[in-house]
């Protein structure tokens, strides 16, 4: 920031003062404050002038304060590695509508953009084809159990605590026929539910 003000002379020239009219100086404002300073300790004909000499502080190059960067604090996700857990975090187990009709139950974890388009296909039919659904976390410390299971598979999907399908639904009509035949008690396990754990023995 800088601030106009009327410039004595003897601060234009360290000579013999010029006669003219009064120029426009333009100072930062920290400068301003410090110039106003010394004149209050230093008195003379004009409320600003001052001799280069005055004060060694006007002969000091100019340092603006230190900058501070402000910070905020962030959550990090709980994440479950070989061998046990690590850290606190978001966990997403829980409720995410409730309904009549079937269970689905969607295993996923914090920040999976492929398990958000799976819920949305979901949320998308809750009304016409009534069902709830809820979220269960793997990384949670007490989800150990699909952790091993289905950490490279998320999203996977159950209907009344039986595997249903994984990764994606691919159209409003898979879903929709799964439902179905939940609410008919026709639904029956499908084939291919991921076991990481048995794999990597």
């Amino acid at each position: 920031l800088i601030a106009p003000l009327p410039c004595p002379a003897s601060a234009m020239s360290t000579g013999r003062a010029m006669r003219r009219p009064a120029a426009l100086c333009f100072l930062p404002l920290s400068t301003l404050s410090l110039l106003r300073a010394v004149s209050a300790s230093h008195p003379s004909s004009s409320p600003l002038a001052f001799s280069p000499s005055a004060s060694p502080l006007l002969r000091a190059p100019f340092r603006p304060p230190p900058f501070k960067c402000a910070t905020r604090s962030v959550h990090i996700p709980r994440r479950m590695e070989e061998g046990g857990t690590q850290g606190g975090g978001v966990s997403v187990t829980g409720p995410v509508y409730e309904g009549d009709g079937p269970k689905v139950t969607l295993y996923t974890k914090f920040e999976c953009s492929l398990c958000d388009k799976v819920k949305d296909v979901l949320m998308g039919l809750k009304d016409s084809h009534p069902h709830s659904l809820d979220a269960v976390d793997i990384t949670d410390e007490d989800k150990k159990e699909w952790w091993d299971r289905y950490k490279y598979d998320i999203p996977v999907l159950h209907i009344d605590g039986v595997y249903w399908t994984k990764h994606k639904l691919d159209s409003d009509e898979q879903a929709i026929a799964a439902i179905g035949e939940a609410v008919s008690g026709e639904f029956k396990e499908r084939r291919g539910q991921p076991n990481a754990a048995a794999m990597e023995k």
